[in-house]
C-alpha cells in the first residue's frame, strides 16, 4: 500500500495548486487523475481577468490565446460598450494552462497518478485508506494519507463518499459552449454579454473570441429543462447568427453544470473540498479559477500545518472569512439581474450610457474584486 501525506482528486487548476503548495512544504503529495492527462479538456470558457491571474502566481503565458480590453453588453435591445486602453481578461487555453499547472506540482515532487479514478475510503486511526481503480484494466489501488482533498468538479465523488450536503438543483447554472472557427469576429478585443431575463433565466449568454477567427459562444440558464429552448433561442438571435455566419465550423462543444454558491459544508474533518467541489465560483460569470486557486492555498497550508504540527485544520472558517463575502456580492449582482426583467435589464442600459456607467465599470470594474481600484 502507498501512502502519502496528502493525497488530492483531480488534477486540474485546484488539485494542482493543493498539490504544489503541499510538495514544496516538503509532503508527499500524490493527485489521483481519472484521464491519461490533467485538466478540463476544453470543457470552459476560460476567460480569466489578468489581474485574477497575476494574483494566483503562476505563468500563464504560453497558453493565452487573446486579450481582452472591453465588452458589449445586450439586453433586450439595449447595448452598453465598455472600452479601455488595458487589457482586463486573458483568454486561455484552458487544456495548456492545467497541464502547465500540473507540470509545476510534479516538478515540486508531487506524484500523479493518471488513469486512476477515485473510488470510495474509509478512516482509521492515522487518517484515510482511499480505494482507486486503474481506468484501463480496472485494478485496484489502496493509498493511506493522513489528508484527503477532493478537487473533482461539482458532482465529486469525495464529497459523495464523505456525505457532504449535496448542492441543490436550484444552485447550479446549466450550460452549453461551442467553439467555432472561420468566424466572423468583429472586434478581437472585446466580449460580447447578452442578458435576457427570458430566454437565459438566472445566467446569460456570451461570445469570447479566442482570436480574429475563432470564438466561443455559450450559454447558461437556472432552469434545466429550458436548456435546450434557451440554446435554439440564443442561436437564432442576429448578432450570434452574424458572428458564425456564413462558414463558421464547431471545432468543440459541451454541457456543463456550474455551481452558483458553495456547498453548506466543504470540510469534514481532513476531508477537505475546494473548487468547484466546494463550489468557490462566481454567479455573476460561472468563472471560478482565481477564487478556487486562492482557497488551495489555504487548504494547502491547513494541510501542512496538520502534518508538521498537528494543528487541527480550520479550512472551513478561513477561506469563508476570506471570500465567502466577495462570492457573496457577486451571487447579490446576480438576484439582482435576475430580477430586473427585460425591461429593467434595458432601462438599466440605457440609463447607464447618460450616466457614464461604462466609465466607471472601465476604471472599477474587476472581474473577480468587484468594485476594486
Amino acid at each position: 500500500m502507498q501512502k502519502f501525506d496528502v493525497v488530492v482528486v483531480g488534477g486540474s487548476v485546484s488539485g494542482s495548486a493543493v498539490a504544489l503548495r503541499c510538495a514544496s512544504a516538503g509532503l508527499s503529495v500524490a493527485v489521483v487523475e481519472e484521464h491519461p492527462l490533467p485538466g478540463k479538456y476544453g470543457r470552459c470558457t476560460a476567460i480569466v481577468s489578468k489581474k485574477g491571474l497575476n494574483s494566483i502566481g503562476g505563468e500563464y503565458s504560453s497558453s493565452a490565446l487573446n486579450k481582452i480590453r472591453g465588452a458589449d453588453i445586450d439586453a433586450a435591445g439595449a447595448r452598453l460598450s465598455i472600452r479601455t486602453g488595458k487589457v482586463q481578461a486573458i483568454v486561455l487555453d484552458r487544456f495548456k494552462f492545467d497541464q502547465a499547472c500540473a507540470r509545476r506540482a510534479g516538478n515540486a515532487g508531487a506524484r500523479f497518478l493518471f488513469n486512476t479514478r477515485f473510488e470510495s475510503f474509509v478512516a482509521d486511526g492515522s487518517g484515510f485508506v482511499a480505494t482507486c481503480k486503474k481506468t484501463k484494466n480496472k485494478a485496484t489501488q489502496k493509498i493511506r494519507c493522513k489528508v484527503l482533498v477532493g478537487a473533482d468538479g461539482a458532482n465529486s465523488s469525495v464529497a459523495a463518499a464523505a456525505c457532504f450536503p449535496a448542492f441543490r438543483e436550484r444552485d447550479y447554472a446549466f450550460c452549453y459552449e461551442a467553439e467555432y472557427g472561420c468566424a466572423n469576429v468583429q472586434k478581437a478585443d472585446a466580449v460580447q454579454v447578452f442578458l435576457d431575463s427570458e430566454k437565459l433565466p438566472g445566467f446569460f449568454g456570451w461570445a469570447v473570441p479566442c482570436s480574429s477567427s475563432v470564438v466561443r459562444v455559450g450559454l447558461g440558464t437556472t432552469s434545466r429543462h429550458r436548456l435546450l429552448y434557451s440554446k435554439a433561442a440564443f442561436f437564432s438571435r442576429p448578432e450570434i447568427r452574424a458572428l458564425l455566419w456564413p462558414a463558421a465550423k464547431v471545432r468543440r462543444e459541451f454541457y456543463a453544470m456550474i455551481p452558483l454558491r458553495p456547498r453548506k459544508r466543504t470540510q469534514i474533518g481532513n476531508v477537505l473540498l475546494v473548487g468547484d467541489a466546494a463550489g468557490q465560483a462566481k454567479a455573476s460569470t460561472g468563472g471560478g479559477i482565481v477564487f478556487a486557486s486562492r482557497c488551495a492555498k489555504i487548504a494547502a497550508d491547513e494541510a501542512v500545518a496538520f502534518v508538521r504540527r498537528g494543528k487541527p485544520i480550520r479550512y472551513e472558517q478561513r477561506w469563508r472569512k476570506a471570500y465567502c463575502g466577495k462570492l457573496g456580492l457577486h451571487r447579490r449582482i446576480r438576484s439582482v439581474l435576475d430580477a430586473l426583467g427585460n425591461r429593467g435589464l434595458s432601462f438599466l442600459l440605457l440609463a447607464g450610457k447618460f450616466l457614464g456607467l461604462g466609465a466607471v465599470l472601465e476604471r472599477f470594474g474587476d472581474m473577480d474584486e468587484i468594485l476594486s481600484v
